[in-house]
């Protein structure tokens, strides 16, 4: 009776390792797909004053370094985008992270320049006005 339950409780282990085994790989296919998915044709977009001022293909392995109107610099770097530098007095842009999928901006306001990525397809389900 006792080696009945022991290797019962030995199989519920096993089987419980291997549901965990096979939902973690699950999960890495998918990070990996959504992660990858989109990526083509996205376009960094520098604007100043409303007024186009430079684009660049946002795609993994280029490191460029775009300094906007002797105001900001900008960093696009392996398939993400950052502002490094700014001259404004609250410095909000740099603070606003690194961004990677179509539809993200950084803004920096006193110096009305704005960074979008552009093409590909959109992340969000819509936008609140």
């Amino acid at each position: 009776m006792i080696s009945v339950k022991r290797r019962q409780m030995k199989n519920d282990i096993i089987l419980g390792i291997g549901l965990l085994a096979t939902a973690l790989c699950l999960w890495l296919i998918m990070q990996l797909v959504m992660n990858n998915s989109g990526r083509e044709g996205l376009v960094v977009v520098i604007t100043i004053d409303g007024e186009e001022y430079v684009q660049y293909p946002l795609k993994s392995g280029s490191a460029i370094e775009v300094p906007v109107d002797g105001h900001n610099k900008v960093i696009i770097d392996d398939g993400v985008v950052w502002m490094e530098e700014a001259d404004c007095p609250d410095k909000l842009c740099m603070n606003q992270g690194k961004i990677s999928k179509a539809g993200q901006t950084i803004i920096c306001l006193p110096n009305k320049v704005m960074v979008t990525i552009k093409g590909g397809t959109a992340q969000y389900d819509g936008v609140a006005k």
